[in-house]
């Protein structure tokens, strides 16, 4: 039987001593295979983005079986490549951990705060975050005293064309900026590039003047 492995190790930590005891105990329940893709998704969890060697290096998986399994998460959507040949979390990962967030206990307890801001302001409030170039919503509080987008968990909208993505952009840090621009780059036009880069600069600005973006 498998040992209580401490939540407080690095998840690629928990899974590879999981499936080094799985092994050990000869556990016939475990699906080693799919353990195997679970520990590589794990590898992301303090990386934008890996490489093919990366990822043997750090699941100490051999070659042949990284490759498998980059190909099999990246046709489940799991996983997708960077126009620079690395590999990165894909939509299907966004969405289960949209749905994941809406259920955390940092979602539920800021809820109850947002629904009273929206209630007494009469206007919406979300709470989302930037994945590949979109604002993916974790919390939806709408006001019943106006009309609004119908936005419910799990919706995206462009980061650079929403208030609440430039809002996200302008207080980043740099390092994070740089990646939501990364993210742009690859999935839009120059032109449309362009337009979502100046439209962010600007945000920043008044970010920066008047403590607030619009």
């Amino acid at each position: 039987m498998t040992k209580n492995i401490s939540a407080a190790l690095p998840l690629l930590d928990r899974m590879t001593t999981i499936l080094e005891q799985s092994k050990d105990d000869n556990d016939r329940q475990f699906v080693t295979a799919l353990g195997r893709g679970l520990t590589l998704l794990a590898a992301f969890e303090q990386h934008e983005q890996l490489s093919h060697q990366q990822l043997c290096q750090m699941t100490a998986l051999p070659k042949a079986t990284i490759t498998r399994l980059i190909h099999t998460l990246m046709t489940l959507g799991f996983l997708r490549m960077t126009e620079h040949g690395q590999y990165q979390l894909g939509s299907s990962a966004v969405r289960l951990s949209a749905t994941a967030w809406s259920r955390h206990d940092m979602v539920a307890t800021a809820e109850p705060l947002l629904r009273q801001f929206a209630s007494s302001n009469e206007v919406s409030v979300n709470l989302a975050t930037e994945v590949e170039g979109e604002m993916r919503y974790h919390a939806c509080c709408r006001s019943p005293a106006r009309l609004s987008v119908n936005l419910q968990v799990g919706s995206a909208v462009p980061v650079a064309r929403t208030a609440i993505g430039r809002a996200f952009y302008a207080v980043s840090s740099p390092a994070r900026k740089a990646v939501i621009r990364s993210n742009l780059q690859e999935h839009l036009s120059k032109e449309e590039y362009d337009r979502a880069q100046s439209a962010l600069s600007e945000a920043t600005e008044h970010y920066v003047k008047y403590g607030y973006t619009v």
